[in-house]
């Protein structure tokens, strides 16, 4: 759930019943979560003070460069330039990531989810919110076979003697 507050900080947000953790995040501000017991018919005010932040926040979404659909749960990893891991996320149901503390550096994020071609990306973190969205294509569904040698006639059976399965399909089938 997204929601805009107006020119004096106000904002309305409505959700199912029950206590939920509410994000409120501001670029250049340090995110802020609050503990929220929606009740219905029952408004509830909440203040929140939010703080300069003293550290970059690399946050956004994962989406499927196809069909513009967000990807849920694709794995986030953060490599400094000697390509050591700084930090790891997994995005939500809803595609979106954010990662907080982060010094100010160029770091390497690399986006992967099975079924899709992993990102890689080199982005420049400073002390302030960058929102970055990741387009992942899926995955193709053919194979690239070097440095085998084989007495087969046919890519089939060439497949076959590395123990892989094969099935013809015609062009339509493979589209």
């Amino acid at each position: 759930v997204y929601v805009n507050v107006d020119e004096t900080g106000a904002y309305a947000l409505s959700h199912d019943e029950g206590t939920h953790d509410v994000a409120i995040r501001a670029r250049g501000y340090a995110t802020q979560v609050i503990s929220v017991n929606f009740v219905n018919g029952s408004p509830q005010i909440e203040d929140v003070v939010m703080s300069v932040s003293d550290s970059g926040t690399l946050s956004g979404h994962v989406y499927n460069k196809l069909t513009q659909q967000v990807i849920p749960y694709a794995e986030i990893t953060l490599f400094d330039a000697e390509g050591v891991i700084v930090e790891e996320a997994v995005a939500s149901a809803s595609g979106f990531y954010e990662i907080t503390g982060l010094d100010e550096a160029i770091y390497t994020v690399s986006v992967r989810q099975r079924g899709f071609v992993i990102v890689e990306s080199k982005i420049e973190v400073t002390l302030d919110t960058l929102s970055f969205d990741f387009h992942l294509l899926p995955a193709p569904k053919v194979a690239v076979i070097g440095d085998i040698y084989s007495d087969q006639d046919s890519i089939s059976g060439l497949l076959g003697s590395v123990g892989m399965e094969t099935e013809k399909l015609t062009v339509a089938q493979a589209l």
